[in-house]
């Protein structure tokens, strides 16, 4: 028999988990050494020769054209479905203006873990004269959303990348889990619309309605429609030519990939993911690497969107504000 750990080892073990300097530390240092880690394996283990030769011939306009129309897209499927969830809070705010906003949080939220980056947009929703807590549950709302949205095709993405490694019955029990998710998500969702009448007493808010839940459910999979079409042709201009639903089991399981990770951007991650990803289709290494590095010039082509849509931005409220100075002026003079 082994000797148990003295009481007082246990204790101090069960301090430092409590400690939130030490969590803290883990939570920052294991997403780094991922990262470190997933940047090694690039550097010294992609074919960096052959990567080179593929991507000077790959169709710039056409990746160029993929890109930048399913960003946009994207950006503007979401920012219609945070109107729809805004519709009861009244803010004075033209739908230019949510869009920019959107973009921009969106944009760079890419960079940050978990995209918590996306949270920000609630301070312009602040700005507006919306409250905090309506904002965070409003976008928990449309987290939720995607990560069902998300479960739900990597689901189907697992079944078509790996299919021989699974038993004949898993197709009913992927059919099964499937059904298990929405179930669950209908449930949630209509013990919440009880707790409704508690929630108004106490904080004054609302929760989204079936009509709006709706909406925002069929514009989350519009948005991720958006996303999957422009990996597609991004991929094609370097010769991958994936299905529709390899394409969507690819971005589906590097975005579960790259939420797990926790790491800033997914820097590295998203790329081995990618083109682990494309070699179990059945593309050769070279290849596989060249998709993933055009990937990662893709989140770059992203960053740049959003500085353009931040310049914009900043433009449209320097001349609102300015705008603002000159009507208090002529008021004074008056």
């Amino acid at each position: 028999m082994t000797a148990k750990p003295p009481l007082a080892v246990k204790t101090k073990l069960i301090d430092l988990l409590k400690n939130k300097f030490f969590l803290g530390t883990i939570k920052f240092i294991l997403p780094c050494l991922v990262g470190l880690a997933c940047l090694y394996y690039i550097v010294f283990g992609f074919q960096w020769s052959e990567i080179w030769e593929i991507l000077k011939g790959a169709n710039l306009s056409l990746f160029l054209s993929s890109a930048v129309a399913s960003t946009i897209v994207f950006w503007l499927l979401r920012s219609v479905r945070w109107a729809i969830l805004l519709r009861r809070e009244n803010l004075r705010i033209s739908f230019f203006k949510l869009y920019l906003y959107t973009a921009v949080t969106i944009g760079f939220a890419n960079f940050t873990p978990f995209q918590s980056g996306e949270a920000l947009k609630v301070e312009m929703f602040r700005k507006y004269g919306g409250s905090r807590l309506s904002g965070y549950t409003l976008f928990f709302f449309e987290k939720l959303l995607d990560l069902a949205v998300i479960a739900l095709l990597s689901l189907t993405g697992i079944y078509t990348l790996f299919d021989a490694a699974f038993p004949a019955s898993t197709p009913f029990l992927i059919t099964v889990l499937a059904a298990g998710l929405i179930i669950s998500a209908a449930t949630m969702f209509f013990l919440a619309r009880r707790w409704q009448a508690k929630i108004y007493a106490a904080r004054g808010e609302f929760l989204p309605d079936v009509q709006t839940f709706a909406a925002a459910f069929l514009f989350t999979l519009a948005s991720w429609a958006a996303m999957i079409a422009g990996w597609k042709y991004i991929l094609q201009s370097v010769a991958i030519n994936l299905t529709v639903l390899q394409t969507t089991s690819v971005v589906s399981l590097t975005t579960v990939a790259t939420i797990i990770s926790l790491v800033p951007g997914a820097i590295g991650v998203s790329e081995v993911s990618i083109a682990a990803l494309l070699s179990q289709i059945g593309y050769e290494t070279s290849i596989a690497q060249s998709g993933a590095i055009l990937m990662g010039v893709y989140s770059l082509v992203i960053l740049a969107l959003a500085v353009v849509h931040l310049i914009l931005l900043k433009t449209l409220n320097y001349a609102d504000n300015s705008a603002r100075k000159k009507l208090k002026q002529v008021g004074k003079n008056v």
